[in-house]
Formats: structure tokens, C-alpha cells, sequence
């Protein structure tokens, strides 16, 4: 019996197959060519980044104090003398005020010392001593 249904099956498939003619149709495509048209693209994204020169040049005072007055913005060019900030000046006047009056002392001081060098009370040496302490307290 299975094999009855077996020949069936292949003789129904043999027939139906014969029957079947396939034409082929060849259809004429017409297609449209082009020239792509070239011109410069501009393509842009955000990104996060730090960006920093190959020189990187950092300035100090080579004074101490505090900065008062800064006069370039960051980036800006600079000329050869132009301030670039300002040192709060109350700090020097005190420091100079400080100097005139150390000198001061030193200059009474050798004065002192010559006149006791000159009376024969201390010896040369010491009037040499008061003396470089003048000069170098004038010098500061």
C-alpha cells in the first residue's frame, strides 16, 4: 500500500512538472546615468577635550606678595616690557619703610663707631665692621 502511494505521488509530480512552461521575457531596462556633483563637505561633532600648546609657558612673579591688578587676559599677546600684573604695593612701601630705617640705625651705629674709633676707645677693626653694616644696609 505505501508503495502505491509512493508511485502516485511520483507520477503526479512528473505530470504537473511537464506541464509547466516557463517563457522567459527579456524587457530592455533603460537606465539613467548620472555625474556625481562634487563640492566640499563640512562634517562636524562636539567633543569634550582640553586643549593645551606645545609650549606651555608659566609665568611667576619673582617677587612675593599679592596680586592686585592683573592686565592681560589669558591667551593675549604680549609685547616685550607690557606689565602683565600688579603686586599689591602697600607690602613694598612697608618693606622699603622697613630697609630706610634698618639703614638709618646702621648709619648711627657707624657713626658712633667712628667717633669712638677717632677717641681711640675701639679699634679699627670694629669701625671696619660698622661700617660694612652701613654700606650693606645702604646697598639693600
Amino acid at each position: 500500500m505505501k508503495k502505491i502511494f509512493i508511485i502516485s505521488g511520483l507520477l503526479a509530480l512528473i505530470l504537473t512538472g511537464c506541464n509547466n512552461h516557463h517563457e522567459e521575457h527579456t524587457e530592455t531596462r533603460k537606465l539613467m546615468v548620472t555625474k556625481p556633483i562634487q563640492r566640499d563637505t563640512l562634517i562636524t561633532k562636539e567633543y569634550v577635550c582640553q586643549i593645551s600648546s606645545i609650549s606651555h609657558i608659566e609665568l611667576r612673579s619673582q617677587e612675593r606678595g599679592y596680586v592686585e591688578k592683573i592686565f592681560v587676559d589669558e591667551g593675549q599677546n604680549v609685547q616685550k616690557g607690557q606689565n602683565l600684573f600688579q603686586i599689591m604695593p602697600k607690602l613694598y612701601q612697608a618693606e622699603y619703610e622697613k630697609e630706610k630705617a634698618e639703614t638709618r640705625v646702621a648709619e648711627i651705629e657707624y657713626l658712633n663707631t667712628k667717633s669712638l674709633a677717632d677717641s681711640n676707645i675701639v679699634s679699627q677693626n670694629e669701625l671696619a665692621m660698622a661700617e660694612a653694616k652701613y654700606l650693606k644696609a645702604k646697598a639693600e
